[in-house]
């Protein structure tokens, strides 16, 4: 007999799918439990309409979980942990839930804790990779570095005090812009002078009323 699960039955299927059980065991068990229909033909076309939009499902959230993917890759977390002096053991560890606390703030999307691949937690400074299942066969790497807690806060006060003083420095003084002289307006040309000679010689009618 067949008949179509609406749950999962140990050692014959998933929901949705299409098996075949002897007709005793189907009607004295399967079906009085709800665990499954009879493969009627109104039961295989609501079948057929329930595994086209769990594809469309299916595909939509992969685009989507590929999408998470390359933003997860290119992604850099940094966390802080206490180290021995001289050492990189860590005092303590980075956890699963800190990874996915930390990434949850990076991307702005959550992100739990069994989605981090993690077996052991980390007790080591240094850069560490993570796995972040997103879905059934797709998983994405993060860069974990973990970074000393004192030194970071070392570093981060040395900068504070250098960008302090460049404050503080006085900015240079501004050279007086240079005046330049007003160009001169042009003059008219002189008038040339006359010649003695010429101003000695008499006039003919001069001559005349001298005479």
């Amino acid at each position: 007999m067949q008949i179509i699960l609406k749950e999962d039955v140990k050692d014959l299927g998933r929901p949705g799918e299409l098996v075949t059980v002897a007709e005793g065991y189907a009607r004295n068990y399967l079906l009085p439990r709800k665990l499954a229909v009879a493969a009627t033909p109104g039961n295989m076309k609501d079948l057929q309409k329930r595994i086209a939009a769990a594809r469309e499902r299916d595909a939509r959230e992969r685009l989507d979980a590929e999408s998470v993917m390359d933003r997860i890759r290119e992604t850099r977390l940094t966390l802080t942990g206490r180290a021995a002096e001289g050492s990189t053991r860590l005092h303590g560890s980075i956890t699963a839930e800190n990874v996915a606390a930390a990434l949850s703030q990076a991307l702005g999307m959550p992100f739990d804790k069994r989605r981090v691949e993690l077996k052991n937690p980390i007790r080591t400074l240094g850069t560490h990779q993570v796995g972040i299942k997103l879905l059934k066969g797709l998983t994405a790497p993060v860069t974990v570095e973990v970074v000393d807690a004192a030194a970071q806060a070392a570093a981060a006060q040395a900068a504070a005090a250098a960008a302090a003083a460049r404050e503080a420095r006085p900015a240079p003084e501004a050279k007086p812009a240079s005046r330049t002289r007003p160009a001169a307006e042009p003059q008219p040309p002189a008038e040339p002078e006359p010649t003695p000679d010429a101003a000695a010689e008499p006039h003919p009618a001069e001559l005349g009323t001298r005479a």
